[in-house]
């Protein structure tokens, strides 16, 4: 019981990683490149663009990890069909073809992307918020 608590946690961590090393720095860079008024509709917009890009990216893992997570195991608690997440990602491809990696990224978007958006916006608003406090209490006009 205890092993199949760790199974799949290598793709997991991988995700992890890849969205968020994904989303923050695409949101930070949107916001620098953009034409629009600091606010809450560019952090909006922003967010909405890296969120896309960040689901994009980790698809593929996402599928990868549901793979190992719910393939039936055997009586040592090893997985029968993959040997880990490079073999899972391999055998999709071969058996299902690269596009099978990005299978129900539309509904992964419908879960994820409202989150994301929600959290960088709320850090937009707290970023501003705490600059215009820091500006007053410097005696800064704002």
């Amino acid at each position: 019981l205890i092993p199949g608590l760790w199974r799949g946690v290598s793709a997991n961590i991988l995700r992890s990683v890849l969205f968020t090393s994904a989303v923050l720095p695409c949101n930070s860079v949107l916001k620098e490149k953009s034409r629009m008024r600091p606010g809450l509709t560019r952090d909006g917009f922003c967010s909405f663009v890296a969120s896309c890009i960040g689901v994009f990216i980790i698809n593929p893992v996402d599928v990868t990890r549901t793979r190992l997570y719910n393939q039936p195991v055997d009586e040592k608690g090893r997985g029968v069909l993959y040997k880990g997440p490079v073999d899972t990602v391999i055998q999709i491809g071969r058996k299902e073809g690269i596009p099978a990696l990005w299978k129900g990224v539309g509904a992964h978007f419908v879960r994820a992307g409202p989150h994301t958006v929600l959290s960088l916006v709320l850090i937009g608003m707290l970023q501003r918020n705490t600059r215009r406090l820091k500006q007053w209490q410097l005696g800064i006009p704002i």
